[in-house]
């Protein structure tokens, strides 16, 4: 066995980094950033492991000069680890000035350990230490990677001091548990004690790779309460019991203070404290474990009496603004929720989810609508499962990694903290979000079933009233409707009836902005005619050919478009749309038709990507059938009114030359022209017509 000696220490420390490294491995995501720089940082320290201490790669290859790769490998080791830090805190663009400072500092480790650079001998201003070519690099060496250490370390704390999430801080925790316990096994294997080196560094490279693979961390902090909450149900009822056991031996005066003390009655004192303690350990474990949870927890209400007055709370309520003030009032009172509010599926289509978010605690005015693509992993989440969903999960969890990175960020955006499904017949109708706790504690295992419990409760009185909210909806339009109808239909000029038109479509979608087109029919293009909703002013009349941009196809194909992202649509068209509204994001165009031709469209643009969905395209389509009615009505009365004008300007013509007739027959049938008449025929008659005469032209 002495010949493999050399060979044990190095096989064992392999080993030890190896098994992680088959751990990561084994992750269908291991390419992940996070992951791809820890497995890079795992083989490099083993490597500086192995050259650091003394039976390690040195004893097996003595050969190689392992002690000068050392520095360049813990420099290499201490940036890998900064970025890998960065990764774990989600900032995955690689910092270029970090790895540019590595660079540099490898450079200047070759050029100082080559003899390359020859430096003056210089004292430093902080103390008399004499700092030279001998005794730079040893410096260097340890003070660069330290720079990277500490660096790593200052983001991780800053980052845990900015973040209010608990979970997410619980996993910072994690984080500093196990590099702490790598860098001290590192620093016990620099001093030759390689067996508790080894074990530490195991240890917490196995809980690094464990917080790195498993987004679902048991919360420390709640597991340092339920400890102390554990002890102090099983040690306060014993305390009591021998304290009245005590009591009641120094009443009597039957023995010492202390009833376990060895005298005569030893056996009886402890049946009587065992007698108590039956009887008192219940109903005391109950009151400790009660105050346990309200002092450690934060937990003021009973479970039972939580369900009642939820239950009767949401019974009494059939609108969606009482439902969101009913249910967020129980949570603030029995969870100290200091944030929350109900999302409900405003519509459904092809494309994915429309969801409501309503105002509620701590969102007074609500929210854009949010967008879940059809066959996203968060909505195939929230179609599958029946349970609490954290945002702290969509942030770290692998699963989420391929959700669009616009929509995460409108629901990180929510600031909320957990999401609950509202299910009726196996179907997600809605979510109950909610947010931080007053203390900044997470919500237990324990509170998130009682929570989800509630939220299955929610379902029928969500159903009631999104159903009220729909029928009083579709009432609010159809008064909307007829009053367009009836305003715009009463006007018979074109002019009035756009501005009327733009006046009532600005009324019904507010803060959105707003073009009217109409069709040329001589040159059978698209002008602007007005616009509504926004302060820029069109110095000149835009035409749009046909099929040219949103517009133009709107027109062309005779279909209503809603675009969610209006600068990535295809048929998008800088010189048009761009033009109209530079920042527009969603936008809704439909076409206006009066009898089966289309003679003009509309187009609503707004800077938000889920303030327009199909309810309000169908609206507008709604209101553009109405306007259709009004412009031709208002277009038939110009042709009218163009047509009597011609025909007044024909018959005025007539008249005129009906007069000039009568006027030559007044004068013909005068005696004075009769007697002019009858000289001119005398005259006639009197004068001989002249001959010919060729030579009459030669003679004069």
């Amino acid at each position: 066995m002495r010949p493999f000696a050399p060979f044990l220490i190095p096989l064992i420390i392999v080993l030890g980094y190896l098994i992680p490294t088959i751990f990561l491995f084994r992750q269908r995501n291991w390419r992940t950033s996070d992951k791809v720089l820890l497995l890079i940082g795992l083989g490099v320290s083993a490597v500086w492991v192995l050259t650091a201490i003394p039976a390690g790669l040195g004893s097996v290859f003595p050969t190689i000069a392992w002690k000068r790769i050392e520095p360049f490998l813990f420099l290499t080791l201490s940036v890998v680890f900064l970025e890998f830090t960065r990764a774990f805190l989600q900032q995955n663009q690689p910092s270029l000035l970090n790895w540019g400072l590595a660079v540099a500092g490898g450079l200047g480790f070759v050029l100082l350990d080559t003899g390359w650079l020859a430096l003056p001998d210089f004292t430093l201003a902080m103390g008399p230490m004499v700092i030279s070519n001998l005794t730079l690099f040893p410096l260097l060496k340890q003070t660069i990677p330290t720079i990277f250490m500490v660096s790593a370390w200052g983001a991780i704390l800053g980052e845990y001091l900015k973040r209010r999430s608990p979970l997410h801080r619980n996993r910072m925790l994690y984080w500093m548990l196990s590099t702490a316990a790598m860098i001290g096994g590192a620093l016990l294997l620099l001093q030759q004690n390689w067996l508790w080196g080894v074990s530490i560094q195991w240890a917490g490279m196995a809980l690094l790779v464990y917080t790195v693979i498993h987004p679902r961390l048991s919360d420390l902090a709640t597991g340092i309460r339920r400890g102390i909450r554990y002890a102090l149900t099983i040690l306060i009822p014993i305390t009591v019991a021998i304290g009245l056991s005590s009591g009641i031996f120094y009443l009597v005066g039957t023995a010492e203070l202390f009833p376990l003390h060895l005298t005569t009655d030893a056996v009886f004192s402890m049946v009587l404290t065992g007698v108590l303690l039956f009887i008192l350990y219940q109903p005391l474990s109950q009151i400790t474990r009660r105050a346990s949870n309200r002092l450690l927890f934060g937990q003021r209400y009973e479970a039972e009496t939580v369900m009642r007055e939820y239950s009767q709370a949401i019974s009494q309520v059939i609108s969606l603004e009482g439902l969101t003030a009913a249910t967020m009032g129980i949570f603030q009172k029995a969870f100290e929720t200091q944030r929350g509010t109900l999302l409900v599926m405003d519509d459904m289509d092809e494309r994915g989810w429309y969801l409501k978010v309503l105002p509620g605690l701590g969102v007074p005015f609500g929210e854009p609508r949010l967008f879940l693509r059809k066959n996203s992993p968060l909505a195939q989440w929230f179609a599958d499962n029946a349970e609490p969903l954290h945002q702290y999960f969509l942030d770290v969890d692998p699963r989420f990694q391929e959700q669009n990175s616009r929509e995460m960020q409108e629901w990180r955006q929510l600031n909320m903290e957990v999401f609950l499904p509202v299910r009726r017949s196996d179907a997600v109708i809605g979510l109950i979000a909610l947010g931080l706790r007053r203390a900044g504690r997470a919500y237990t295992t324990s509170e998130l079933s009682l929570l989800q419990t509630l939220a299955d409760q929610t379902g029928i009185a969500l159903e009631n009233a999104t159903l009220f909210d729909g029928v009083q909806q579709r009432a609010n339009q159809l008064t909307l409707l007829n009053e367009i109808g009836r305003v715009i239909t009463t006007a018979l000029d074109l002019e009035p009836v756009m501005q009327l038109i733009a006046k009532r479509l600005e009324n019904a979608f507010k803060g959105m902005s707003g073009f009217i087109f109409l069709v040329d029919e001589a040159q059978q293009d698209l002008v602007l005619n007005t616009v509504f909703g926004t302060k820029r002013t069109l110095t000149s009349a835009l035409r749009v050919g046909p099929g040219r941009g949103l517009i133009g196809w709107v027109a062309q194909h005779g279909q209503s478009a809603l675009a969610y992202d209006l600068q990535t649509d295809s048929r998008y068209d800088s010189q048009v749309e761009g033009f109209l509204i530079p920042k527009g994001r969603a936008a809704l165009c439909v076409p206006v038709r009066a009898q089966n031709q289309i003679i003009g469209v509309i187009l609503l643009v707004d800077a938000s990507r889920t303030s327009l969905g199909p309810a309000e395209l169908s609206l507008l389509d709604s209101i553009a059938s109405f306007a259709s009615i009004a412009i031709s009505n208002a277009r038939q009365v110009a042709a009218r009114e163009a047509q009597l004008r011609r025909q007044v300007e024909t018959l005025r013509i007539e008249v005129d030359e009906l007069k000039r007739e009568q006027h030559v027959d007044e004068i013909v049938g005068t005696e004075f022209f009769q007697g002019l008449r009858q000289r001119a025929s005398q005259l006639r008659r009197r004068t001989p017509p002249p001959e010919d005469n060729p030579n009459q032209g030669e003679a004069q």
